[in-house]
């Protein structure tokens, strides 16, 4: 009785074979996973790339604002413009609705990170408005 029984050396090796395929499925399932959270991150980085390109720097953001102020409408009320390190003040202590109307459409359909916005009616012409926009 000195010798091993080829019997045991054959269930030795299917339950080997059992336990390695087990293995290997469970390590598929989770190479799937891993996967499809790659495409997940690299979806997430196309669109955060994609927004920071929109959001520019800030030399652009005070140069677009610029262009804004200096167009004939805007131009010709009185609005205060403070640059500060993070972000740029707009206000106005009395601006006519329809020029502030002309400054919104212009702000609004341009990619502007508005970080407040402020408008209060004085008469019913009158408006005085003040917005932060972050750089």
């Amino acid at each position: 009785m000195n010798r091993i029984n080829p019997l045991y050396i054959a269930l030795l090796l299917v339950v080997v074979f059992v336990f390695i395929s087990l293995k290997l499925e469970s390590v598929k399932f989770e190479l799937a996973d891993i996967k499809d959270e790659y495409k997940k991150k690299t979806s997430l980085a196309h669109q955060v790339s994609g927004l920071k390109s929109v959001y520019r720097d800030k030399a652009e953001v005070e140069k677009s604002i610029n262009i804004l102020l200096r167009f004939p409408a805007v131009k010709s009320v009185d609005i205060e413009t403070k640059m500060k390190k993070e972000s740029i003040l707009l206000s106005s202590k009395s601006i006519d609705k329809n020029v502030l109307n002309i400054l919104m459409g212009r702000l609004l359909n341009r990619t502007y990170d508005i970080h407040s916005f402020e408008i209060e009616r004085l008469s019913e012409t009158k408006v005085r408005f003040k917005m932060e926009i972050k750089c």
